[in-house]
């Protein structure tokens, strides 16, 4: 291919789309290849290869002419031969049946629809190339074949967010309430909000669910989400995925979403607001925050959202919920988030942690925070700590060594046990070891 890229590019592109239709053409080169992608033409299972992220030239020609073919045209060259390389490639069923179903098995899994690509029609339309989509319809005179091909292909073009091909196919039809249900359901987020208002066509009341809304969340689609939230759709209603829109939002950073949803008085309470404090969405809790939710809750698993902070080490985070009267008075027990903190690392997070007055101390029986950061070898969080009043003499249970033991256990940092020795009260066995 590197051939053809010296010359015009727009002529370029046409000349290999012409290559790989004309390759794809010969019968013989897409059985071998059928065979070799193991696809069963008769209706059995398809078995994708294991892709080694390359090429050869039948899945080249395979997955790629569409692309080549679509950059050639928006260069607004004379293309009649590419035009008619395209359709006489479409009109031959046999080849194109099996070009569909190598096209489907080397796409993607989670993206392809169920079946491959059954008519040449559907196919433009899947593929996005509406130069060729209009004038069939045109010069069909919308025969009753195309028709029956209509749900399939706009079902295709919503789900690869092919708008101008959309637009043509909407415009062209009147779609049934069904096909813009069946449309809207896979649409991807280009799409999503043209196909919505399609629905007020309907005189009667159209069931917007809050799968939909969820649906509009994740593709974070602003304007759906709007749209659905003035039609009155249940934003507190859980779906099938046991997560509410305004949760969903808040997990993934939707900021504008999230500020919809708190206008349309989403419950903001009714699980830990923990999600953007995982993902370390600092915007999101500091709206939350403006929202008055309540941020001593804690999730299923009994955590606060200082303690999901400090073991994400989110540090900023933690320094916001600290400042807007979040408690990080925790029993001194191993779960508190200095410990969380300390176990992963995150050193910002303990600085933090100290500074708001975190408990340097440990319930009886419990390790310390100083006992961690010794055994993490952190000879700046031990200063730190020792600072702010920490025991360098507290004993945990038995099976657990005493500070100074553990720092000469966990790697005998010269440092680190001066550093203790210092701060511990004269003892003769402590001077007999410095001798």
């Amino acid at each position: 291919m590197h051939g053809f890229i010296a010359g015009n590019r727009g002529r370029s592109h046409k000349d290999i789309a012409i290559c790989c239709l004309g390759y794809l053409s010969l019968l013989e080169s897409q059985k071998r290849a059928a065979m070799f992608y193991r696809v069963d033409l008769h209706g059995g299972p398809h078995v994708c290869p294991v892709s080694d992220f390359g090429h050869d030239l039948i899945s080249y020609a395979t997955m790629q002419w569409p692309t080549h073919c679509k950059v050639a045209i928006s260069e607004e060259l004379e293309s009649s031969d590419l035009l008619v390389a395209v359709e006489r490639f479409l009109g031959q069923t046999e080849i194109r049946a099996i070009w569909a179903e190598i096209y489907h098995i080397l796409s993607h899994p989670i993206t392809r629809p169920k079946a491959p690509l059954s008519t040449a029609f559907v196919t433009l339309s899947s593929l996005g190339l509406d130069t060729f989509v209009a004038p069939r319809i045109h010069e069909s005179n919308y025969s009753q074949d195309l028709h029956n091909e209509y749900d399939a292909a706009l079902a295709e073009a919503a789900r690869n967010g092919h708008e101008d091909t959309l637009e043509t196919l909407l415009n062209s039809f009147n779609p049934t309430k069904p096909t813009l249900e069946l449309s809207i359901r896979s649409a991807d987020y280009r799409v999503l909000f043209t196909l919505l208002n399609c629905t007020s066509r309907f005189s009667e009341n159209y069931d917007y669910s809050t799968d939909l809304l969820c649906r509009a969340v994740w593709l974070r689609t602003d304007d759906a989400v709007k749209f659905l939230i003035e039609k009155d759709v249940a934003v507190d209603f859980e779906p099938s995925p046991k997560m509410l829109p305004f949760h969903l939002a808040a997990r993934m950073d939707h900021e504008r979403i999230v500020k919809l949803l708190i206008s349309a008085n989403a419950d903001l309470n009714w699980r830990s607001p923990n999600e953007p404090c995982v993902a370390g969405n600092l915007e999101t809790v500091k709206l939350l925050l403006e929202a008055k939710v309540d941020f001593e809750c804690r999730d299923c698993d009994g955590w606060s959202v200082l303690q999901t902070a400090a073991s994400c080490g989110h540090h900023e985070i933690l320094q916001t919920l600290l400042s807007a009267g979040a408690d990080e008075g925790y029993p001194g027990d191993e779960t508190q988030p200095l410990i969380e903190a300390l176990r992963l690392h995150f050193s910002k997070c303990c600085r933090v942690l100290v500074g708001a007055g975190a408990r340097t101390a440990a319930s009886e029986g419990f390790r310390s925070p100083l006992w961690f950061s010794v055994e993490q070898l952190n000879k700046e969080i031990c200063e730190l700590l020792l600072k702010h009043k920490a025991d360098p003499n507290w004993k945990a249970r038995s099976n657990f060594a005493p500070i100074l033991t553990r720092a000469v256990q966990s790697g005998g940092d010269v440092e680190l046990v001066r550093l203790l020795l210092d701060s511990i009260a004269p003892q003769p066995q402590f001077n007999l070891l410095q001798d």
